[in-house]
């Protein structure tokens, strides 16, 4: 079973006020993906750190929390920049693919 979910979200980064953004969802009634990230702004630069983890649960049932894999992400923005990055999480029983399109406007 494949499942495409498209989140199209943005969020308002200042100077000293981190924001946070959480995303889980569960497909075929046991894989179960989790992405929890969290942008910060360097005032010096303009830049923007994106760093949090993806992770990757399959069990018999959707909110069982048996860990098959998990990756850190820590990506920087350059003012008016883009960055895509392309997160690969699979084992045997499973995957889970998240696409990050981040943009710093």
């Amino acid at each position: 079973m494949t499942k495409a979910d498209f989140i199209n979200d943005s969020k308002v980064v200042t100077a000293g006020a981190p924001t946070s953004f959480h995303w889980e969802d569960c497909v075929g009634g046991e894989v179960q993906g989790y992405l929890d990230l969290t942008a910060t702004l360097n005032p010096a630069t303009g830049d923007i750190t994106v760093s949090g983890a993806a992770r990757y649960y399959e069990g018999k049932t959707c909110g069982v929390t048996t860990a098959r894999g998990s990756k850190q992400i820590n990506v920087t923005i350059a003012p008016g920049g883009f960055k895509s990055h392309l997160v690969t999480l699979q084992d045997a029983n499973g995957h889970v693919l998240i696409e990050l399109n981040l943009f710093n406007d």
